[in-house]
Formats: C-alpha cells, structure tokens, sequence
C-alpha cells in the first residue's frame, strides 16, 4: 500500500482482523473491476477508494459512491479511452494522437511505446491524413485547447488553422 493514508495503513498492518478484510476488500474491488468493467486494478488502485477502506472497518458500503470513484481512477479512464479509441471515435484518437506527439520527435521509441499504449500507433501515420482534419473547426478548436501552448499552434498549423 502507498503511504498516502498512513494513519489507514498502520491500523491495518497492525490487526490481523483488519490485515484479513484488507485483503478481502481488495480482491472484491479487482474482482467487480474485471467483471463489470473489464479493468485490471492494483492494490494501490483500490487503496484509492475512500468507500473500500471504510469498508475494511465494517463502515456502510455505499455502491454510488464506490462506482463513481471507481470511475475516476486512471487505470479505469485509460481503459476507458483505450476502448474509444478501438471502437474508432475520432475525438478519442486524435486526444490519444496528440498525446503521442507531445513527446518530441527524436524519442521515436518512446513515441512509439505511448502510441501502443494509447492504441493509435498506426492512426495518423503513413499517409494518412491527420485525425483532427475530419471534423469541424470548432471541434478541432475544442481539442487544440487542451494542449499546452507550443503543441497547440504546432497541430494548428498542421490542421490548417493557423499559417
């Protein structure tokens, strides 16, 4: 477990008890986290959830509250895009797209390993055209401003935005 409730993480270290339902909260969470969502978690993952650790203290177990955590963890959002981006949503590939070119040219191996993860690693090379060129300017403008500044006019340039 991370250090980042250790008041939490002494309490269990220190009790058997606690130690036992830890260990049976977290398998719960991986367990609904693969079979309802198909997401692979952590331990350090569920650590995360404020709802399973007051559950290993016996605390109400609040469902909503749990799978709106649940969902604002990385690993489910990385899925999650992972899976927009297979399913062939263009917003979702030219986000991942961009992502991938925000590591600088020379990083080919690093380029190339984030492409994969993102699953876009062969969206938008070769000769295809760039992912934001299908859609209309406001949408391009929407993304573009989520990019830090110099990435930003760099894309503009390529969609045609800017000269």
């Amino acid at each position: 477990m991370e250090n980042e409730y250790p008041e939490f993480q002494r309490l269990v270290n220190d009790s058997p008890f606690l130690s036992e339902k830890w260990a049976a909260m977290v398998e719960r969470v991986q367990d609904d986290a693969m079979k309802h969502y198909g997401v692979q978690i952590s331990e350090s993952d569920v650590f995360q959830l404020s709802e399973a650790r007051l559950g290993t203290f016996g605390g109400a177990f609040d469902q909503a509250a749990y799978e709106k955590e649940f969902m604002e963890l990385k690993a489910f959002r990385e899925v999650q895009n992972l899976r927009r981006v297979q399913a062939g949503d263009v917003v979702a590939q030219a986000e991942a797209v961009l992502k991938v070119e925000e590591i600088h040219p020379h990083k080919r191996a690093e380029r190339m390993a984030m492409a994969r993860k993102l699953g876009v690693a062969s969206v938008g090379g070769g000769t295809k055209e760039h992912p934001l060129a299908d859609m209309g300017k406001k949408q391009q403008l929407e993304i573009l401003l989520t990019l830090p500044l110099a990435a930003r006019i760099a894309e503009a340039r390529k969609v045609g935005i800017m000269e």
